[in-house]
């Protein structure tokens, strides 16, 4: 149990410090908003995300990583093109901790007269915290400076920009996160820095018949300090209600799927990653749950589809 828990510790404060700090979730496509500004009214809907991921099962349940999301986003009535939104977020992993607030803004320029084609550019501004438990570091020196009973945190401001191409059958995004770059100095020996990070999606749908369409869907990652990293997937879908779907994260896991959408509202999935890095021999794997609900405007937005009664009814192509 030491040498896990050291384990725990050494690759968090490792990511923290250095590599990929911004939160992970296997499904991105069903709330994508939280890495990409841009996609803020890029429906008729408001629409409202809880994201809930522990990560690393098997380790103690305070070293596993625990990430929790609420997002809002939609487009406004008295605005032609413009949506807004915002993203709280909670994640915690071992002594260490990130929560924030982000504040959304997007503007959508059509393409073409019908609005088959809508390119959206979006800014986000947030607020974050930076915490560390000193108490939950396990010291091999007993008479460690850096490590007692203290608990140390800072606030900073960052921000992000994103793009986001959206058609009938597919959709293109790409964004910048923690463009700022903002320091957080929780200790004359600690210091913690916000790296850029990178996003790239895309998906398209096809349609197979009128009851079963298949969308593959691509998601990169890339932050200074460690490999770029993709999740490559494809899921099917039913009647535009139940879906199910395989994803496959380079050098990190493998992924099950699985959602309904009923009332033409709610949304319900979960997930679970099956673990092939090396931490497979300390952890069972991940787990993935993601809420959702969408309430109508009563109007034409202006967005590149037309979000029909089928469209309503898909679980992640109304994201």
């Amino acid at each position: 149990m030491k040498n896990i828990l050291l384990l725990a510790v050494t690759l968090c404060l490792y990511s923290f410090a250095n590599g990929q700090q911004i939160h992970q979730l296997t499904q991105y496509s069903m709330n994508d908003f939280v890495y990409n500004p841009a996609i803020a009214g890029s429906s008729d809907m408001i629409e409202a995300r809880l994201n809930l991921r522990k990560q690393w099962v098997g380790f103690d349940d305070g070293d596993s990583p625990f990430t929790q999301f609420i997002t809002a986003h939609t487009s406004l009535p008295q605005f032609n093109n413009v949506g807004v939104g915002a993203v709280f977020y909670n994640d915690q992993t071992g002594p260490t901790a990130r929560s924030g607030l982000k504040l959304v803004y997007a503007y959508q320029l059509p393409l073409d007269d019908l609005r088959e084609n809508v390119l959206s550019l979006g800014i986000g501004a947030a607020v974050m915290q930076q915490r560390i438990n000193f108490s939950d570091l396990e010291a091999r020196d007993f008479d460690d400076p850096i490590v007692g009973s203290r608990k140390a945190s800072k606030m900073g401001f960052d921000a992000d920009f994103g793009a986001y191409l959206q058609g009938e059958s597919y959709y293109v995004g790409a964004s910048l996160n923690q463009l700022i770059g903002a320091k957080f100095k929780l200790d004359d020996a600690e210091t913690v820095e916000n790296s850029r990070h990178l996003f790239l999606s895309a998906g398209y749908m096809f349609d197979i018949n009128e009851d079963f369409s298949v969308e593959p869907m691509v998601f990169g990652k890339f932050v200074g300090g460690v490999d770029p990293q993709f999740d490559l997937g494809a899921r099917g879908i039913y009647q535009d209600q139940y879906w199910l779907g395989l994803s496959y994260r380079t050098a990190d896991a493998i992924s099950i799927l699985a959602g309904v959408t009923f009332e033409e509202m709610y949304h319900l999935a979960y997930s679970y990653d099956m673990t092939t890095s090396e931490l497979n021999d300390y952890s069972s794997g991940s787990h993935e749950l993601s809420f959702g609900i969408d309430f109508d405007w009563g109007y034409s937005a202006p967005a590149a589809r037309d979000y029909d009664d089928a469209d309503v009814d898909d679980p992640l192509r109304n994201e």
